[in-house]
């Protein structure tokens, strides 16, 4: 296998490009919105870092991981050590971003898009201190929808043990005791467009009108804030559910691309009557875990290498703090706690050495991060697979083609211990270990629910 056959196979869900969205259905019958997303590295990116070599690409998917696994960290930590200042001003930790438009009339916005966050928000005129932007930052004077949130209204109240909007209805967002972005809570129409050049507007979404921001990544590019997609009531998700089809439910199935460059095909976030599997498809269910964080946290029972069940210290009780199992597209990689991985790669290397394959060093653009690569024999025939076991006995499968990346004549386990990175033990599921399954996220019954699928063909 070629190194670029490695990049088709093994990237699969970073390079694809999202930026749509479309009316499905008429409002009798329930609305669908689809929005695409752009990747990092997709030529429509607003971080495009231009035409990569296959080795620059690995090391960009390696930095991007390790850059949201350092920002994940910063947000569930009281050290104030982990994440710097300096590396939080140059260290760009989102791998997914949507373009959409907002106001009257529309201004066009590039947002990185974040299961990990609540808050919709953009930086807005007039700047006390705003970045610099590529694009004219959004000023909600020269709009006719657009409305700032009075001190006292409903939406602005405490509902939650870490609530982002103040009852005065500003906000600000931290990161170890430091200010990142400040505001107001508003609301503004929001626009987004489909492929075919047909619009879909949304009105009064309630966003964060950011007009004072320090050490955000964005600098010089044309990303001007977040679209927030955890489980905070001012998500995307949960706004929606008034506005389209009386759910909070969103869907999406990242999918393989050859030729990530130049490959027009989009991989699907779905809000709505859509946001669902096929009719008659069998599919898995979990609780999601409340938390301090509002992110996608799991209980992880067991994890299986192959036909192998295998256990690690079980917990007494399910984590809700910043030890536990995330979903999170925002990593390429998967990030692991110290007693699953310790077991896991046990016996991955007892598995690799029964069948002929010898351990070697990590090749250099992996910058050493991942431990366990073995030499590489021409074919992945023998590879084993690996399943992730839930609560409520929900299974997720990762196939070899998602569990590993062959780079010339070696490949490697795509995991990383997070204490040794981190300092801090929790696992993050990440982008490649999530493709060709299809999530949906209902957060109206508090669970994720998942099927294997082709993704190339969703629509």
């Amino acid at each position: 296998m070629t190194l670029i056959h490695f990049i088709s196979l093994a990237t699969l869900t970073f390079f694809h490009s999202l930026t749509c969205a479309q009316l499905l259905s008429p409002p009798s019958t329930g609305i669908s919105l689809s929005l695409n997303l752009i990747s990092a590295l997709s030529p429509k990116s607003p971080l495009y870092p231009g035409n990569l070599s296959p080795s620059e690409r690995i090391q960009k998917i390696i930095q991007i991981s390790e850059a949201r696994i350092m920002y994940l960290t910063s947000t569930m930590s009281n050290d104030d050590e982990i994440y710097s200042t300096n590396s939080l001003q140059h260290r760009r930790f989102y791998a997914y971003f949507a373009k959409i438009s907002l106001g009257s009339p529309k201004q066009s916005q590039f947002l990185a898009v974040d299961t990990g966050s609540g808050l919709i928000w953009t930086q807005c005129e007039p700047c006390l201190n705003c970045y610099n932007q590529a694009i004219p930052i959004f000023d909600p004077q020269s709009s006719t929808s657009y409305e700032k949130l009075p001190s006292g209204d409903p939406r602005c109240k405490e509902n939650q043990r870490k609530p982002i909007v103040k009852p005065d209805c500003s906000y600000e967002l931290v990161n170890n005791g430091e200010s990142l972005t400040i505001g107001f809570a508003s609301t503004e129409t929001f626009t987004f467009l489909n492929n075919q050049g047909q619009e879909f507007t949304l009105p009064n979404i309630v966003f964060g009108c950011s007009n004072n921001n320090t050490r955000m990544p964005f600098v010089g590019t044309k990303v001007s804030g977040v679209l927030g997609l955890n489980t905070d009531p001012f998500s995307l998700g949960i706004q929606l559910k008034e506005k389209i089809s009386n759910t909070s439910r969103f869907s999406y199935c990242l999918h393989p691309s050859l030729q990530p460059e130049n490959d027009d095909s989009t991989s699907l976030l779905k809000f709505g009557k859509d946001a669902v599997f096929p009719k008659g498809k069998k599919y898995q269910t979990t609780s999601i875990l409340k938390n301090d964080f509002n992110d996608y946290q799991l209980s992880l029972e067991s994890i299986s290498i192959g036909e192998q069940r295998v256990t690690f210290q079980p917990r007494s009780t399910p984590s809700v703090g910043r030890n536990g199992t995330f979903l999170d597209f925002g990593s390429i990689v998967t990030f692991m706690e110290s007693d699953p991985y310790n077991v896991v790669m046990e016996k991955i290397d007892e598995y690799f050495r029964s069948v002929g394959h010898r351990r070697v060093s990590p090749p250099p653009e992996t910058e050493g991060k991942f431990d366990y690569c073995y030499n590489y024999g021409g074919n992945m025939e023998n590879f084993v697979s690996m399943t992730y076991h839930f609560s409520g006995d929900a299974s997720l499968k990762v196939d070899p083609l998602q569990l590993y990346l062959v780079i010339r004549d070696a490949f490697c386990v795509t995991i990383i211990p997070s204490k040794s990175f981190t300092g801090t033990d929790f696992t993050v599921i990440g982008a490649l270990h999530q493709q060709n399954t299809r999530f949906v996220f209902n957060l109206d019954k508090n669970v994720v629910q998942f099927a294997p699928e082709d993704c190339s063909k969703d629509t």
